[in-house]
């Protein structure tokens, strides 16, 4: 197993944690003036029965879907001192800490939550991830066994199992697991990402167009994130089709047209990343890295008026945009250079010898 596959399956084991199993509390973004109206509410209810545990509970639940904003520990630990039985909150007290990546604190709440009865799937689930987290692959293993036994139908059993056994060096057990998985459900894009990501890395690609084939999505999204995966095993081409085929779909999508900006640079195909920066900048004017590319094209085809215009654009956007300046100074270095050696060669002297005459000297 290459280096480099090591790494990129780690960051996408990393990216996609299901903390709190198949019946997670969902997590709606709340506009700032929605969560101080629903706060003020409950708040005020607070006010007049500072004590009832039942709506402290209520707010705590609340501050999570908020996505835990400034104060909540403090919420949470006055719902616990009201219900100090309730094995719930202190299970939501691990999530708040499992969010916050504090692993000790997390696994102190879980035990206690689960001394006081409140043993589910999903309380399994994230304690098996809190302990993978925390570098205790084998008792991760054992809960994660414990999450499949309380609840065999969800397939994100046989997910978490597979990270555990990745992490514990059993490979082959592992994709085994990811293959279970990924036959119960098909559209986890990152289980779907997993899977293809072994299969590049063993060159298989017979099943990666197989698997890709039955997935059946040709969502942008999902398009998107196939085509960095095929970019980050240097199958650049493949990517920038599916790139294209995105684009045949919706001609404004946005990271579609900057990572084709960005890939025909990397090729040194300058004209068609500034053609694609030129389509981003035309969407969103603002969109600095597209600017950035297309300063370079400009650059890489000695094409300094143009390379410097557009940097100064950049600028005025964002003074503050340190590659930008240092390239631009860069630039200027090679236009003043150009100029100097015009400037010595125009000020050696020419001399008019007159039109060559021919050699009119012959022996007698």
């Amino acid at each position: 197993m290459s280096i480099r596959f090591g790494l990129l399956l780690v960051i996408i084991l990393q990216s996609c944690d299901f903390r709190y199993g198949k019946d997670k509390i969902e997590n709606p973004k709340f506009n700032s003036t929605t969560s101080q109206v629903v706060l003020a509410a409950i708040d005020n209810e607070l006010n007049e029965r500072p004590t009832d545990g039942a709506l402290l509970k209520r707010k705590v639940r609340f501050l999570e879907s908020a996505q835990w904003p400034a104060g909540s520990l403090a919420t949470i630990d006055r719902a616990v001192k009201e219900l100090p039985d309730d094995g719930e909150l202190f299970y939501i007290k691990a999530r708040f800490h499992l969010d916050k990546d504090e692993l000790t604190p997390a696994i102190i709440a879980l035990g206690q939550a689960g001394r006081l009865g409140y043993l589910t799937a999903e309380y399994f689930s994230v304690y098996a991830q809190v302990l993978l987290r925390s570098g205790e692959a084998e008792e991760a293993l054992t809960q994660a066994n414990r999450f499949k036994q309380l609840d065999p139908e969800n397939y994100r059993t046989d997910f978490l199992q597979g990270k555990i056994l990745y992490e514990l060096g059993d490979t082959l057990q592992a994709i085994h697991a990811f293959g279970l998985a990924f036959d119960r459900q098909k559209h986890d894009d990152d289980l779907n990402l997993l899977l293809l990501d072994i299969l590049l890395s063993k060159k298989d690609t017979e099943h990666f167009n197989e698997i890709v084939k039955s997935i059946e999505q040709n969502d942008g999204n999902w398009l998107l994130k196939l085509a960095m995966l095929k970019r980050s095993h240097g199958l650049l081409d493949d990517a920038n089709s599916d790139l294209r085929t995105i684009l045949n779909n919706d001609n404004d999508f946005m990271p579609a047209i900057l990572y084709l900006s960005q890939s025909y640079y990397e090729k040194t195909y300058y004209d068609s990343a500034r053609y694609y920066s030129s389509r981003a900048i035309g969407l969103d004017s603002l969109k600095l890295v597209a600017r950035l590319t297309k300063a370079r094209s400009f650059d890489k085809q000695y094409l300094y008026a143009e390379a410097i215009e557009e940097y100064q654009s950049l600028l005025a956007i964002d003074s503050a945009y340190q590659n930008a300046a240092q390239e631009l100074n860069e630039v200027n270095r090679k236009v003043a250079y150009l100029r100097r050696l015009k400037e010595e060669r125009d000020a050696v002297p020419q001399f008019d010898l007159g039109p060559t005459r021919k050699n009119t000297n012959s022996n007698n």
